[in-house]
């Protein structure tokens, strides 16, 4: 993931929902422009966004979700998909059906960003 592209912050990274609903559970791992890694959640419809964990890192990075059951793990890694560190984990009650992808987002609601994702992998165990 890079952010070379906008001259905005921005935060960009995967995301799993329980639905497309705007206020719809969710795991999200993002890495801002402003060199800021977070791992946030919201387990209820409707309720506050958390965030599990934080770090100061700069993209590229590439990042992993691991889903078992309802235990959402992620990991990142800066070494081109080697050397994976957990960074955190939650639970969520997410349906038969779920959302994952690539999700971007502008960290000011006055201001447009771009994110530019490169050397996607989705794999299934």
């Amino acid at each position: 993931m890079s952010h070379d592209v906008s001259a905005n912050d921005v935060k960009a990274g995967l995301m799993i929902r329980k639905s497309l609903d705007k206020d719809s559970p969710f795991v999200f791992a993002s890495i801002s422009k402003e060199k800021e890694f977070c791992f946030d959640v919201r387990e209820v419809q409707g309720q506050i966004v958390n965030t599990i964990s934080k770090l100061k890192i700069e993209a590229p990075y590439w990042l992993r979700f691991e889903k078992r059951e309802n235990k959402i793990t992620c990991y990142i890694s800066s070494s081109n998909r080697l050397n994976w560190i957990k960074i955190g984990e939650t639970e969520l009650d997410l349906a038969e059906e779920f959302y994952i992808g690539m999700a971007a987002t502008s960290v000011s609601n006055k201001n447009v960003s771009l994110a530019r994702f490169k050397d996607v992998d989705l794999h299934t165990w």
